[in-house]
């Protein structure tokens, strides 16, 4: 009840300022509205601690080590779309933005085994990402300085996991592999939905890129930051046995993502009133 209550006032405090921008917009005539179409790709954020944003380490054994990637990338390109206001005379506007997302976690285990001889699985590296696909929805603030080439962006927002987060859950449980002459490691991963909804701020830094005075792209690069809660929880799960002995030692290392991360973004503003041609006139 508590999620839907929090959509229900997000959704509705966007829709205020839309409708106050389009309100604003039309009664003063140095306004300008536009939409703006966005291709990004995200390096995400996960963390081992729930204080501090780029924990990476866990406690170490003599077995192996797993290192978190606070920072990671996964593949992939998101579309997204913008509609603003912008007031030309003192180069600022306002905007509301939609854009395809992940929150995602990635880590790396490293297996110190020797065998006499026969150098099983020494300092294998085993490496292992995730993401969910979500939406992120938010509304900027952007300033243009050094005469209309650098764009300054502050937003807040929420990314939003659309399908609940009962329906994210995905586990990985290969068979267990020799780990040495004596000894066998199973590894299990597991990642799943905790929340569908967080509430987020942003900060970016854009170069308008122009040739002969004819506006280009947007080259930006933006910064968010998850609030208050994790969207998804992982959890790399070992079982170290040693069948000669039959003792089995038990390792479980976790680790979390709220949504954050670093967004490499290309967009392009259409305005679309008033109308603006690129024809121009003979003298």
């Amino acid at each position: 009840m508590e999620e839907i209550l929090t959509h229900h006032i997000s959704m509705n405090f966007f829709y205020a300022i839309l409708l106050l921008l389009i309100s604003f917009g039309s009664i003063h005539s140095q306004n300008s509205f536009y939409i703006k179409p966005i291709l990004n790709t995200k390096f995400g954020i996960a963390s081992t601690n729930g204080f501090f944003q780029f924990s990476k380490h866990y406690p170490q054994n003599d077995y192996f080590q797993v290192f978190n990637k606070s920072i990671h990338y996964i593949p992939g390109l998101h579309l997204g779309l913008g509609f603003g206001w912008k007031n030309e005379k003192n180069r600022f506007s306002l905007e509301l933005t939609w854009s395809q997302d992940m929150a995602s976690i990635a880590n790396e285990t490293v297996l110190l085994t020797t065998n006499g001889d026969n150098n099983y699985y020494y300092n294998t590296y085993l490496p292992y990402r995730i993401g969910f696909s979500s939406n992120r929805f938010s509304l900027n603030l952007n300033k243009l300085i050094f005469k209309d080439l650098i764009e300054i962006d502050f937003g807040v927002g929420f990314i939003y996991l659309s399908g609940g987060n009962e329906n994210y859950e995905f586990i990985v449980d290969p068979s267990p592999f020799l780990y040495n002459s004596t000894s066998t490691l199973k590894l299990k991963y597991t990642t799943r939905a905790v929340s569908n909804l967080n509430l987020n701020l942003s900060v970016g830094l854009g170069i308008n890129l122009k040739f002969n005075d004819f506006e280009l792209f947007t080259l930006s690069t933006i910064y968010y930051q998850g609030l208050k809660q994790n969207l998804i929880i992982h959890e790399n799960y070992y079982e170290l046995s040693d069948f000669v002995t039959n003792d089995t030692l038990k390792y479980s290392y976790s680790s979390a993502s709220k949504g954050s991360g670093i967004v490499i973004q290309i967009s392009r503003k259409f305005q679309l009133y008033p109308w603006k041609s690129r024809a121009k006139k003979g003298v």
